[in-house]
């Protein structure tokens, strides 16, 4: 009976073991151990090349107290190793965290030495031990960091320094052998952003316009005409001639002009006439630009727009710099403070510039301007002639590598296409967007995978075979307990059996 009730009780906790595993989540709870506090200071830091003949004074050691505790120095000492004559007994306290330099009574060897922490008390603990090598300079110290000891600045009593690393810098044409921070002349960037050298353009006609005009001599005594670079690449006036009214044609000099920049070209007084007239721009081919001026009189000039061929009259000579125009009743420059809206009317004969909004007569929109040659068209944008095969036909050919840019008429390299990539290998694939290989992924089986991982909880894998080893434990121990009663039920039901007796 005793034996039956034992039997109960363990199979009662047994099953209520069972029970809280079965509901458990089985977090198992890592033991943490607690933080060892560190109750000794360290060696942080050994300044052995003081300034000066006599570094004695300005050497020192310095200590780190890492703990979150302050620490008393009353029982340390530092110490040249076997070197009893060089010691030094400590005293106070270091805060948490802190570092604090100890000025050395003996002096520190620049050749090296070993310095000793010693704990001093019943017995003597040497705590630390440091050897510090030769190459310190009067600016550095050997400073402790997370990596080792290594040479620093020298910083007494602060947290220790490393020096800046100096960052190497960017070339930006590795296809010149120097280092490149700026990208250098004949040089350009590519579509690609990689820097190419620059195909050079062969400049076969006149590129510049004329942008201001004086018949009086208002540029040192002299008449002048302005010419401008309008376009993007180095102008050669040499490859232009101009005619002043019905004289004869003159050639320019051999004057490189930069894009945007200004010529100023003097004539003698009395070359251009104070009446109307023009000015005739001849460029290499022969091509001619007539450029309409009025009548001017004492400080006026004549300024043109850019693509322009008719002038308008200015109080204000501007040789050689930027057109700044006062206008004068002829072409009136109106004071609306935002729109066309506040702008006056400007009488009859005459219309707004919609760009400008400056009134201009109505026949000298476009009466001024030249029929062209049967061979030539004319520039919607500029209004002047040119030849039809212009456009490209005194380009140079491009390079079997090369291909031209339709914007800048430039010869550039073609870019690299699929077909001169590698191969990827086998189970790769080229990423569209970066051509790049990539590991193809396997959809199928990550997804069956992710699936039945989904469909299971983490914590029952654990609690199944838990499960089955605890029934097993207590079935068997069951079994073990109650062998002799499971015995004589066999042997009675075999009785039974014998006799023919129904199992009761």
């Amino acid at each position: 009976m005793v034996k039956a009730q034992i039997v109960k009780s363990i199979s009662a906790v047994v099953i209520s073991i069972l029970l809280f595993v079965v509901n458990s989540s089985f977090r198992f709870i890592p033991v943490i151990a607690a933080e060892t506090t560190i109750s000794f200071p360290k060696i942080s830091e050994i300044y052995p090349n003081g300034l000066g003949s006599s570094e004695l004074g300005t050497e020192f050691i310095e200590l780190l107290n890492p703990s979150s505790t302050t620490l008393s120095l009353a029982n340390y000492k530092l110490q040249i190793k076997d070197k009893p004559n060089k010691v030094m007994n400590l005293n106070g306290e270091i805060p948490p965290n802190t570092y604090l330099a100890f000025i050395t009574s003996f002096a520190l060897l620049n050749s090296g030495e070993t310095v000793q922490l010693i704990h001093t008390g019943s017995t003597e603990e040497v705590i630390e031990e440091i050897v510090y090598g030769s190459d310190a300079t009067e600016q550095q110290s050997w400073s402790y960091f997370t990596e080792g000891w290594e040479l620093a600045p020298v910083t007494k009593s602060l947290p220790n320094q490393r020096y800046a690393l100096e960052e190497p810098p960017v070339d930006l044409c590795p296809a010149t052998p120097e280092i490149d921070t700026t990208i250098p002349s004949g040089y350009v960037l590519d579509g690609l952003g990689v820097c190419v050298q620059e195909t050079p353009i062969q400049q076969e006609e006149c590129l510049i316009e004329i942008s201001e005009l004086s018949a009086q001599p208002n540029y040192n005594g002299s008449e002048y005409l302005e010419f401008i670079n309008t376009s993007n690449v180095t102008a050669n006036l040499s490859l232009c001639k101009i005619k002043i009214n019905t004289g004869a044609e003159k050639s320019l000099a051999n004057v490189q002009l930069a894009p945007g920049s200004r010529y100023v070209y003097a004539v003698t007084n009395g070359t251009i006439k104070n009446s109307a007239g023009e000015i005739i721009l001849v460029h290499s081919n022969n091509q001619e630009l007539f450029y309409a001026y009025p009548a001017t009189v004492n400080s006026q000039v004549v300024n043109y727009e850019n693509g322009s061929l008719t002038g308008f009259i200015s109080e204000m000579p501007t040789p050689g710099t930027i057109n700044e125009t006062m206008y004068t009743s002829e072409e009136e420059a109106t004071t609306g403070a935002s729109g066309s809206e506040d702008l006056g009317s400007c009488g009859s004969g005459k219309y707004r510039n919609p760009e400008t909004n400056r009134c201009k007569s109505i026949e000298s929109a476009d009466s001024t301007l030249a029929q062209c040659a049967s061979d030539q068209e004319r520039n919607p944008v500029t209004n002047r002639c040119r030849k039809v095969t212009l456009a490209s036909a005194t380009l140079v050919p491009c390079n079997a590598d090369q291909e031209r840019n339709p914007e800048t008429n430039r010869c550039r390299k073609i870019g690299t296409t699929t077909t001169d990539l590698k191969p990827c290998d086998s189970g790769q694939e080229r990423n569209q967007e970066t051509n790049r290989c990539r590991k193809i992924a396997n959809t199928a089986t990550s997804s069956s995978l992710d699936s039945t991982a989904a469909s299971v909880p983490s914590s029952f894998k654990y609690k199944i075979p838990l499960i089955i080893l605890l029934t097993t434990t207590l079935i068997g121990y069951g079994m073990y307990e109650y062998r002799t009663d499971i015995k004589n039920y066999l042997n009675k039901v075999k009785e039974d059996h014998r006799r023919g007796r129904p199992p009761g």
